[in-house]
């Protein structure tokens, strides 16, 4: 890439400071007065989610359609900074970025809790019987709609719309630019504002529960490899080592640090899948994903917008409507992050490496894991589902190991899977949450990033807060957050999927003011 300038960065004090104010309220509440922050939260919730869940399937559906059309639509070549422009990264190391970036905790954290959840559990509307055949391939088709299908297609939504923004038109690295393909010109600096006060507060919001729920985890194996019993204090300490890594590899940037990180984290995530899938089931799995697969797009349509409000089935909220509304939360911020290393890409690359990948990565992992749960349940060889009504949810992949040949030693490379997972996740949330929140007076560069001392800042913020939560109100006071945090992003991203199908217009009609020709770095 050709040298320049240093960009300067400065804080941006309409955007910053709602946000740290808000957060610093909240986490007082919850010191002073639990109880009336149980309410307060409660209250939010039942506004929110209870009253609009109608309304997050049909976005979610039309998101979905408007990524897989990107690949098969004519729309599809128009790349990131322009025809000249080059990927900065090879292609495996940009999808093991998209996938560590986007898959945080959820799956390492439910990968097995929540198949089983459904297995044993089964919604009524299914019409199967609990720890069935049938329960575990409806089972399957539902998590891999909610996880992956559904999940995926919001942040490429994001990626594609501020790709073009910021690097076809100029635009900042903010996550309100998207607003500018709506007519080819900025919004309102005040819409702006607001859009990006939204976004900031929801990737806070949503990094806060995967910090919390991944410091539940981490701790749950340090119990079953050496026997440490999870408390607060050691909450404390695995906080501070998680954040310590993510900062360690902010200061590499994306380039030296989170690509590398991403890169080995991908490698012992396909490492863990072949050794389970070689010594489980093997043929079951292979099964149980071709019938899962095809349940999940025989019913998509229908599967995707039911709510449960019309036979009083409250799962969806706990579950579908919860996964899609604390993904909201990530995805303007993360879409961001996405935007900046999909420079150089056509958005059919885009919806191929955001979405496509990580979906089926995230179907292969799940039907990997959940299949082997529901054959050591159903054989007798370990009764998981009475272990993670025992241990709760964060214990059970552990405990799933170490019924595996070599177990301590899977476990403890599924503890570092975790870290990784997380560290990536937090790395490139805290560098685009900084970019969001700071001001630059120059062009920001598909190399420039903000200054240590900034995401150090959010850093701390989400860890105070995911500490804090889960320390009074466990996993249940950290998915609140994602919840209350993601409702106002999933209504901007569907609208921004509006944008995404006026970007061929946009690219047709205005002479493209901004261009960068990246270098290949391998």
């Amino acid at each position: 890439m050709n040298s320049k300038k240093k960009v300067m960065y400065k804080l941006n004090p309409v955007i910053f400071w709602p946000i740290l104010i808000i957060m610093v309220a909240i986490i007082a509440l919850s010191f002073i007065n639990q109880n009336g922050f149980a309410s307060v939260v409660s209250a939010a919730l039942n506004a929110e989610v209870i009253n609009f869940k109608w309304i997050v399937g049909p976005i979610t559906l039309f998101m979905f359609i408007t990524m897989a059309a990107m690949i098969f639509l004519p729309m599809g070549k128009i790349k990131l900074g322009g025809p000249d422009a080059k990927p900065k990264f090879r292609t495996f190391s940009y999808w093991g970025m998209c996938i560590c970036a986007t898959i945080a905790i959820g799956i390492v954290f439910y990968g097995v809790a929540q198949p089983m959840t459904y297995f044993m559990e089964p919604w009524e509307s299914w019409g199967v019987e609990a720890g069935s055949p049938a329960a575990a391939v409806k089972a399957l088709a539902q998590n891999n709609l909610e996880w992956a299908w559904g999940q995926y297609a919001q942040y490429g939504i994001f990626a594609m719309a501020l790709g073009i923004a910021i690097y076809n038109y100029k635009q900042p690295s903010r996550a309100s630019s998207f607003l500018y393909l709506i007519n080819g010109k900025p919004a309102n600096k005040k819409i702006n504002n607001i859009v990006d006060i939204l976004c900031l507060f929801g990737i806070v919001s949503g990094v806060t529960c995967s910090l919390g729920t991944g410091t539940m985890q981490i701790s749950a194996g340090l119990n079953s490899i050496f026997g440490i019993e999870p408390s607060k204090f050691v909450w404390l300490i695995v906080e501070i080592i998680i954040v310590a890594g993510f900062l360690l590899m902010s200061i590499g940037g994306i380039a030296k640090g989170i690509k590398i990180i991403t890169d080995r984290n991908l490698e012992l995530y396909i490492l863990v899948l072949i050794f389970v899938i070689g010594f489980g089931p093997t043929l079951y799995v292979f099964d149980m994903f071709t019938e899962s697969t095809s349940t999940t797009f025989g019913s998509f349509v229908q599967s995707i917008c039911y709510t449960g409000g019309i036979d009083g089935n409250d799962g969806p909220i706990f579950w579908m409507v919860w996964q899609y509304v604390s993904v909201a939360a990530f995805a303007p911020i993360v879409g961001l992050f996405l935007a900046k290393i999909s420079f150089g890409r056509s958005l059919k690359e885009i919806a191929i490496g955001t979405m496509l990948i990580p979906a089926l990565f995230t179907c292969i992992w799940f039907v990997t894991f959940g299949s082997l749960a529901f054959d050591m349940q159903l054989s007798g060889t370990f009764d998981i589902w009475g272990s993670m009504n025992e241990l709760g949810m964060e214990a059970t992949m552990f405990k799933v190991f170490e019924q595996l040949p070599g177990g301590i030693i899977w476990c403890v490379v599924f503890l570092v899977v975790i870290y990784l997972s997380f560290v990536t996740l937090a790395s490139s949330s805290t560098t685009t949450a900084a970019m969001v929140s700071t001001i630059t007076l120059d062009p920001i560069g598909d190399e420039d990033e903000p200054p240590l001392w900034i995401k150090s800042i959010w850093a701390i913020i989400m860890a105070v807060s995911a500490y804090v939560f889960i320390s009074f109100a466990g996993i249940t006071g950290a998915k609140s957050m994602a919840l209350i945090g993601g409702m106002p992003s999933m209504i901007l991203g569907a609208i921004c999927a509006v944008c995404v199908w006026k970007i061929k217009k946009t690219v047709e009609t205005i002479a493209p003011t901004y261009s960068i020709v990246a270098t290949d770095d391998e």
